[in-house]
This record gives C-alpha cells, sequence and structure tokens, in this order.
C-alpha cells in the first residue's frame, strides 16, 4: 500500500489499484478478514479470539463430563 496525505484525512491506494481514505489517527489493515470497516481493522478479531476460547472451554467440559 502507497499512503498519500491529503486535509480530510490520509488515502492508501493497495496493490490493485483501489484507494482506501481513513480519517483516523491510527489505522491498521485487518488481517482477519472479519472487519465491518475493511480493508481497516475494526477490532473483530478480538471477538473471534474470544469465541474460539469459549468453543474450546466448552469442548474440554463436554469431553469431562463424558469421561464421568
Amino acid at each position: 500500500m502507497t499512503t498519500t496525505g491529503t486535509d480530510t484525512g490520509t488515502a492508501r491506494e493497495d496493490e490493485s489499484g483501489a484507494t482506501h481514505r481513513t480519517t483516523r489517527p491510527v489505522s491498521a489493515v485487518c488481517r482477519c478478514g472479519r472487519s465491518g470497516i475493511a480493508p481497516w481493522c475494526d477490532g473483530t478479531h478480538k471477538l473471534l479470539r474470544m469465541d474460539r476460547a469459549r468453543l474450546r472451554d466448552l469442548k474440554v467440559d463436554v469431553c469431562e463430563s463424558e469421561t464421568r
């Protein structure tokens, strides 16, 4: 991505030539693919991580209850 500063924020151009504008002071590119403001990160990855942890805990509880 290349960056261009403007009066209304920052514009970044991706490898396909599409321009993505942002007015946030810090912008991170989404890597999980689930952001609602793609291509920028909106923190959705944190929820995904918590959901995976809950599922993992649930599987452990189920396995432990089956062995009793």
